[in-house]
């Protein structure tokens, strides 16, 4: 082989290396993408489960502007919508004062 051939084989295995890098690289953000996606749902389905409790716990006391909430909350769980369980905990969360100032008169 002459050194121009020699010089672009190395390029070649060069460049494979670097790719080989930069694939385990994506690889890697990749994995820990999913795994943060995950976490994600498991906390949504958590909410959602929480959301259900309230609904029913609620019901039971009289509480219905509280289990309107916690329905609608249960419902953007399911639905996997995390702008509108954020929108809606504001709302639990008055709800929630709301009854529980009710049941102390």
């Amino acid at each position: 082989m002459n050194k121009d051939t020699d010089k672009t084989k190395e390029q070649l295995i060069a460049e494979l290396e670097e790719l080989r890098k930069e694939s385990k690289e994506q690889e890697d953000i990749l994995e820990a993408t999913n795994q943060q996606l995950d976490a994600h749902n498991k906390d949504i389905e958590l909410v959602t489960r929480q959301a259900h409790t309230i609904k029913g716990a609620s019901a039971n006391v009289g509480g219905e502007a509280l289990r309107k909430v916690a329905l609608s909350m249960e419902k953007a769980g399911k639905a996997g919508d995390p702008d509108k369980l954020n929108e809606l905990i504001l709302q639990m969360e008055k709800r929630f004062s709301e009854l529980k100032e009710a049941m102390e008169e």
